[in-house]
């Protein structure tokens, strides 16, 4: 999901993990769009799968860090992990 052309699968997925750790910090979207510096409504659609593409990397690295995660764990892809 991080590279260019990111398959639906992997969107999906990224979509899942980031959701999966926003509800464990027991967030709304709201409160960590705004941790990470981002629109409300980019991070609803990242977590619903509504974008296209690639996500740029700046977007990744607030998320990791705001998450507390690797940006490799946001972009690993299935089989990887």
């Amino acid at each position: 999901m991080c590279s260019r052309g990111g398959s639906m699968d992997e969107r999906v997925r990224f979509g899942r993990q980031l959701r999966s750790l926003r509800v464990a910090r027991g967030w709304t979207v709201s409160e960590a769009a705004a941790r990470a510096g981002l629109r409300q409504q980019t991070l609803s659609r990242l977590e619903a799968r509504r974008t296209l593409g690639h996500v740029e990397a700046w977007v990744v690295v607030r998320l990791a860090r705001v998450y507390a995660v690797s940006m490799e764990s946001l972009c690993v892809r299935e089989g990887e992990d």
